[in-house]
């Protein structure tokens, strides 16, 4: 598979790996959709995760492994926050790509998110036994 381009040209690429041999012959909608979920593919919402730049994979593949000799009482003493934002005016879902279920993070088989759009923000914190507050602005 071609992992690195569009959704659009990925789902075309998947389409005619299995109908190249049928040239000529007319096939039906719902009969290449039926190939497809045969062969492993399922019509899923594009997987979305926050666009990172090759300094931040880094930054987190350091962090990874600075830490990855720490036990449980270690991670314990550590405060996780998080942040998500609600969109205005922004289109949700509908975006669709066929894929199987051990393609979720392929490139072509994500969406990726960039701040620049009115949106509204959660903040919240957590440690290993207790939930911390959680704020909107």
């Amino acid at each position: 598979m071609a992992p690195n381009t569009d959704s659009y040209t990925r789902t075309l690429i998947v389409t005619l790996k299995y109908s190249n041999n049928l040239k000529g012959v007319e096939i039906s909608t719902s009969t290449v959709w039926r190939v497809l979920r045969e062969a492993g593919y399922k019509k899923t919402k594009l997987t979305r995760k926050p666009g990172l730049t090759q300094e931040m994979r880094s930054a987190r593949l350091k962090w990874a492994i600075d830490y990855r000799d720490w036990t449980l009482e270690d991670w314990k003493n550590v405060i996780w926050t998080d942040e998500t934002s609600v969109v205005i005016n922004y289109r949700r879902g509908g975006y669709r790509v066929w894929r199987r279920a051990d393609e979720r993070v392929v490139k072509s088989c994500i969406r990726e998110r960039w701040k620049g759009y009115s949106e509204f923000m959660f903040w919240g914190c957590f440690s290993y036994d207790k939930k911390g507050p959680c704020y909107v602005y």
